[in-house]
């Protein structure tokens, strides 16, 4: 048997099975002559490869973990084999890199290692929570912290930048060598205070060369609140032959919460399987108890359904959500969930949608979900994600909303004037595709479209997802157009909008003139914001059926101006 060894970041003894021996890695550079290098330059990694027994006739495919691979040749170096391959990848992130030796065009042994790599002139900030107190991120305590914030950039003492992360970020420095550069948290979900570092601020320096980038951390630690914030996510997905809803549940405090989610599925379908199985059925009604959510511990409901009768691409399906409690949530308006759904044809474990769908106004706020799936016969150690995001965004606005794992975020340009977003998931571990409870994963995150947008410009987007050392998978491609009107839309009062039935007793009905409203809110007598919607169409149905009974206001705003109106909840 011939067996490969392997030179990549630092020494490892890696176990291939009883007859393999030991594969070792070291990343290593040569020297540089600084003053022949620009400082946007650096060296790739280089991975030095042995074979035990040199033999003419060998190869090594090494697969890089970016969805690029390629065969290399190694000499006769006193009877083993030998090789030195270097490799730039675009973007720093968690990569994992498979090493295969061939020999008579049969694959004879194979290498797996994972290779942290980073850009020159990058740093990498990430949040944790600090549980023993002692400012140290210690990996066998502590636990990487994923929830939405945001991150200012101060450059010089000048602020340049302020970044939307869940988990953490890359950042690519653009000033001169020398400059220092501060990262400071400027929003942090209620119930949570930074720890570390005691000065409150990170501060990095961009150095001419970069090559061993060290992780900088920022500790979290809850502090005593009777508020919370629980928010439901939802990716809901129908075919001709199936339909699937995921519901993300997350609370940004780390005080746990019970709540209940409530779902009406459409009766176009019938319930097959749900993980974890629903607390009650009551016909097309679903209802799960759920216990002990906060920011260290996310809910994640997948259901399965089956159509009773023939399903056809086309059909619309209209499906809701509603997440409920005792009291306390300091924001309600995230706590329902609308979803008016188009039948597919073709089912695609690993798929991207957009909220609102279709035609919209310039200026709209567009949310998308890029959702995966491990559907191989192993673990994904790593996994990332590469979003070319379109031209008639403002990457300015861009939020991330929800992840289901710890993620890496950053914004890249890809040399041709085009901005793509990275979401890196490091050491997911994510189950393959037996466990169906555990082997989806999911970023959400929201962005705003330019203004002033021509009628009729199509805002397409995809995303390419990138599983440990495999080929990438491209999503479906979301698309929206800026509506094109059909007829001229008197702009204020004159817009038109309808709400039935009056009373309510569980769905409201709002009808509006096409493209005049985008936004809507309910309230109560007091002011409370109990429900905050996008307007996606014409008729524009919401949920009110767990609200108490009483009178409310329903507020809806966009082009045609801001328009209220009363209905009554039985």
């Amino acid at each position: 048997m011939r067996k490969i060894y392997a030179y990549l970041i630092a020494i490892f003894i890696l176990c291939i099975d009883s007859s393999t021996a030991r594969a070792q890695y070291t990343i290593t550079y040569a020297s540089v002559d600084t003053t022949q290098i620009v400082d946007s330059t650096c060296h790739p990694l280089s991975m030095t490869l042995y074979t035990d027994v040199y033999s003419a006739g060998q190869s090594i495919e090494t697969s890089w973990g970016d969805g690029t691979k390629n065969t290399s040749y190694p000499v006769n170096n006193a009877g083993q084999g030998f090789l030195s391959v270097p490799h730039s990848y675009y973007s720093p992130g968690t990569y994992t890199i498979k090493n295969v030796l061939i020999y008579n065009q049969q694959r004879i042994d194979s290498v797996v290692r994972n290779a942290g790599y980073y850009h020159c002139r990058t740093a990498n900030i990430f949040f944790y929570f600090d549980a023993n107190s002692n400012c140290e991120f210690d990996s066998l305590i502590d636990n990487y912290a994923y929830f939405p914030a945001r991150v200012e950039i101060d450059s010089s003492h000048v602020a340049i930048d302020t970044v939307s992360v869940t988990g953490g970020l890359y950042y690519r420095f653009s000033g001169q060598t020398g400059t220092v550069y501060q990262f400071k948290a400027i929003s942090l979900p209620d119930g949570l205070q930074l720890s570390c570092p005691l000065i409150d601020t990170i501060i990095d320096t961009a150095l001419y060369q970069q090559h061993d980038n060290v992780p900088k951390s920022l500790g979290v630690l809850a502090v005593p609140t009777p508020n919370f914030d629980l928010a439901a996510n939802v990716d809901v997905r129908a075919y001709s032959a199936l339909a699937n809803a995921y519901v993300f549940i997350s609370n940004s405090n780390l005080n746990a919460q019970n709540a209940t989610l409530t779902m009406h599925f459409s009766p176009k379908y019938q319930y097959s399987v749900a993980y974890p199985p629903p607390t009650s059925i009551n016909g097309d009604t679903y209802t799960w108890n759920l216990t002990n959510i906060s920011a260290m511990n996310p809910g994640n409901i997948y259901i399965s359904f089956i159509p009773p009768t023939l399903v056809l691409p086309g059909d619309t399906i209209l499906t809701s959500y509603y997440l409920s409690q005792l009291g306390g949530d300091v924001n309600l308006a995230n706590n329902t969930v609308i979803k008016c759904d188009t039948v597919h044809a073709a089912w695609d474990p690993n798929h991207k949608s957009v909220s609102p769908q279709g035609d919209i106004t310039a200026g709209t706020e567009l949310e998308y979900t890029i959702e995966f799936e491990n559907v191989g016969n192993a673990s994904a150690q790593n996994i990332h994600i590469m979003d070319t995001l379109s031209d008639y965004v403002l990457t300015s606005t861009l939020k991330v909303v929800s992840a289901s794992a710890y993620i890496n975020t950053m914004l890249l340009n890809d040399g041709a004037g085009h901005k793509v977003l990275k979401f890196d998931f490091p050491g997911i571990n994510l189950p393959d595709t037996s466990h169906h409870d555990s082997c989806r994963g999911h970023v959400i995150y929201s962005i705003q479209t330019k203004p002033n947008l021509i009628p009729g410009t199509y805002i397409p987007n995809r995303a390419g997802i990138y599983f440990d050392f495999n080929d990438v998978v491209m999503t479906n491609t979301a698309v929206n157009k800026i509506g094109i009107p059909q007829s001229v839309t008197t702009i204020g009062n004159t817009s038109s909008a309808t709400l039935y039935p009056n009373p309510a007793t569980d769905i409201l009905t709002i009808k509006i003139n096409a493209n005049a409203f985008n936004n809507l809110e309910i309230n109560n007598t007091i002011g409370q914001l109990l429900i905050k919607q996008k307007v996606t169409q014409a008729d524009t149905k919401v949920n009110v059926k767990n609200l108490p009974a009483g009178i409310y206001t329903i507020t809806l705003k966009g082009d045609g101006g801001t328009k209220t109106l009363k209905f009554e909840k039985l």
